[in-house]
């Protein structure tokens, strides 16, 4: 199926060429030429994938990232930017931003890019029920999480973290870095927070034993999933 792609930049010659390539690529590209026309956009389209340019005129990079996550915690978001200092990676972080997409990089080399991306992460939309392992899914727009016979519903703030494992499975993600993300208002009782949730998704999928929530020494937990494929199940 035909994923489409919102992609925002408010240079026009740069974006023709990369959209271009993408499009070749079999990719149905969306353009937009700054920030409030990428919110318009992504609105109607529901694309599968944002690309947005840090420094956009009327919204920035980062302020379209923050409008999209308010309603929408699930698409994935990448921002194209010559700026990867660490204060640009703290706060796309704190945005829910997945990755990032250097300026300047090899048109062959961003395709690749897009192209793995979505090779390996489950394609998680607000409308889809997304299989984490033969006996385990969420379905992101009810905030419901079905393992092992069993329908649960989250809480929104599980339901984010969740997102962000799956997002990042079988990768160690700083504890720090998620609770600021998650929970940010909650000031010092975050940590807490931090704690109440990851136990209680470990209690909701500690049947399934494909699945592994992994603390390692209180800096860095890991959503850890056997894909090893077994008989009569297909992804």
């Amino acid at each position: 199926m035909e994923k489409t792609i919102l992609f925002a930049d408010d240079d026009p010659a740069f974006l023709k060429i990369y959209s271009d390539v993408l499009t070749s690529s079999g990719y149905h590209i969306i353009q937009a030429k700054d920030g409030e026309e990428a919110i318009g956009l992504y609105h109607k389209y529901l694309p599968d994938l944002v690309i947005l340019d840090l420094t956009m005129p009327k919204k920035d990079g980062f302020e379209v990232a923050a409008e999209i996550r308010e309603t929408d915690p699930v698409t994935p978001i990448f921002f194209l930017t010559a700026n990867t200092d660490e204060k640009t990676g703290k706060k796309s972080y704190e945005k829910m931003v997945n990755d990032y997409i250097r300026k300047g990089i090899k048109t062959g080399e961003f395709v690749a890019k897009i192209k793995n991306y979505f090779a390996t992460h489950p394609v998680i939309t607000r409308q889809d029920q997304i299989n984490i392992t033969p006996d385990t899914s969420v379905n992101f727009s009810t905030f419901t999480l079905f393992t092992c016979s069993r329908s649960i519903v989250l809480s929104k703030n599980e339901c984010k973290l969740l997102r962000s494992f799956l997002h990042h499975k079988n990768v160690p993600l700083e504890r720090d870095a998620l609770i600021e993300s998650i929970w940010a208002d909650y000031d010092y009782t975050g940590d807490n927070h931090m704690n109440k949730a990851v136990t209680q998704l470990r209690k909701y999928l500690e049947a399934d034993k494909r699945i592994k929530i992994t603390v390692k020494r209180k800096q860095s937990i890991t959503f850890e999933v056997d894909d090893t494929p077994i008989l009569g199940f297909q992804k």
